[in-house]
């Protein structure tokens, strides 16, 4: 396809706000470097517990450092995750569990990503003055007050691949299939 502007110069892949995004939406690239700053940070935690930091501490630590890395913006590209990605963001934990920086009780990637979306969705629907409330659809009239619902809004129609991946459509659907908080 030739360039219409030619002052502006077309990319495979770009960066916003520390997601690597490709040209075909894939945050493939993205995980790839995620998981390989938190193996380095992995091994930055095996160098504090040689020097004798507390198992408490070595907890918080990877919580602090690995997971947080895993998972920064989740809701913004975890839809768009294959399962690959999915897996390899896994493995990182798999690999602290296994050195013991990880509780085997903590949550996986998957449990964590979906709560802390839980979390963002819950107080987009709450505060009408949060960036994201303006991309919500609009509240469906009730008829009746027959059981609470998990959400008042009209449901987007998903026509194509890329609404179903969208944080906020896949909120609302999910909700509505399991409404009890994560």
């Amino acid at each position: 396809m030739p360039n219409l502007l030619p002052e502006i110069t077309r990319v495979e892949s770009i960066k916003i706000l520390g997601v690597q995004i490709d040209n075909h939406l894939s945050v493939s690239e993205h995980v790839e470097m995620v998981c390989q700053t938190a193996a380095q940070a992995l091994y930055g935690i095996k160098i504090l517990k040689s020097h004798g930091l507390d198992q408490h501490s070595i907890y918080c630590v990877c919580h602090a450092v690995v997971l947080s890395r895993l998972l920064y913006a989740a809701p913004a590209w975890w839809g768009f995750a294959s399962a690959t990605d999915r897996t390899k963001l896994q493995a990182v934990l798999n690999r602290a569990m296994k050195w013991g920086f990880y509780k085997g009780t903590d949550p996986s990637v998957e449990q964590a990503c979906a709560k802390r979306e839980r979390h963002l969705f819950t107080n987009v629907l709450a505060d009408p003055s949060h960036v994201l409330h303006q991309f919500l659809p609009p509240a469906k009239p009730q008829q009746y007050d027959l059981r609470a619902r998990a959400h008042n809004r009209l449901l987007p129609v998903k026509n194509n691949l890329l609404i179903c991946k969208n944080f906020l459509t896949r909120m609302l659907y999910q909700t509505l299939m399991h409404p009890d908080p994560v």
